[in-house]
């Protein structure tokens, strides 16, 4: 499903435990500190860290989590760092007297919400439902990327053939002929101790439709972002790569890699990163990696 950090005060922990462990049944991944930890610089990085990563945040705001000096607030100040715009990001729930005049500037334009009923399964839900939302609006632009990079590959597979069409019909001079062509450099070995997403004769021999493409986990835990991963061409076919960010909506095209050669990817920070695999000839796309930080450390 996705990945969510609740921010809340101690005084509110019980309803935030219960919340929790909903979502965790829910199959959510979910980051819920415990109450022990005192902050300190490398807490601070964890914390921010495990912000970025998150799908969206859930905010429980009581009188205590939106006290001045509140280490929620602080909470708040990073995922502003990480998200300038709240919306589909941040959940913010009312507990108690809370009134949404309470909300720091950064919650304003969102709709907060009060629960009901039962507060455990209302905000559970609530979580799941912007999570899914989230996940759909991503699903999107996925597709929106994976059909420019094809677009892509087809361009420089013609562009190629153009350039090899216009080299066939020259002719050169004896002087020229003898010139000799200097070496190319000797590719170093594939570091062994990094992850490697492998691309095998099934991955090309059956190709999937993007209707097939899961994006409820993430395809490849193994591969995290800001740190680098190797891409093995273990099949018999040459492969092109493309590297897409949901977030900007862009791509960045990473060049070919011959079959049984190898890339080194050194991945962004970004946390929504895509690795599709194409098809140089028929701009079809073989494979679909979503790097997400899920089991990342």
């Amino acid at each position: 499903m996705g990945k969510i950090f609740i921010s809340y005060a101690n005084e509110d922990r019980t309803l935030a435990n219960d919340v929790n462990e909903r979502l965790r049944q829910s199959g959510h991944d979910v980051f819920f500190d415990e109450s022990n930890l005192k902050p300190s610089d490398a807490y601070d990085r964890v914390i921010q860290s495990e912000i970025a990563k998150s799908d969206i945040m859930l905010f429980l705001c009581s009188e205590h989590s939106l006290s001045p000096g509140r280490y929620t607030l602080t909470e708040l100040e990073m995922a502003k760092a990480v998200w300038k715009a709240p919306q589909g990001r941040v959940l913010p729930i009312l507990l108690g007297d809370t009134d949404f005049g309470d909300l720091p500037s950064y919650l304003k334009g969102l709709s907060a919400y009060r629960q009901k009923g039962d507060p455990v399964s209302e905000i559970a839900q609530m979580a799941n439902d912007l999570v899914r939302q989230r996940r759909r609006k991503k699903r999107l632009v996925w597709g929106g990327i994976i059909v420019a990079a094809s677009l892509f590959a087809a361009f420089a597979y013609l562009a190629g053939m153009q350039v090899a069409g216009d080299g066939s019909n020259s002719t050169s001079s004896p002087a020229e002929l003898a010139t000799p062509t200097p070496q190319a450099p000797p590719k170093p070995e594939m570091d062994h101790k990094l992850n490697t997403l492998s691309i095998t004769n099934s991955m090309i021999e059956t190709p999937r439709t993007f209707d097939q493409v899961k994006f409820e986990v993430p395809e490849y835990p193994g591969l995290c972002p800001g740190k680098p991963f190797n891409i093995l061409n273990r099949s018999d076919h040459d492969v092109m790569i493309t590297m897409g960010f949901a977030q900007s909506g862009t791509s960045m095209d990473m060049g070919a890699i011959a079959a049984g050669d190898f890339k080194t990817i050194d991945a962004p920070e970004e946390a929504d990163l895509g690795i599709v695999i194409l098809d140089p000839d028929t701009r079809n796309y073989f494979y679909f990696a979503d790097v997400e930080p899920f089991y990342c450390q």
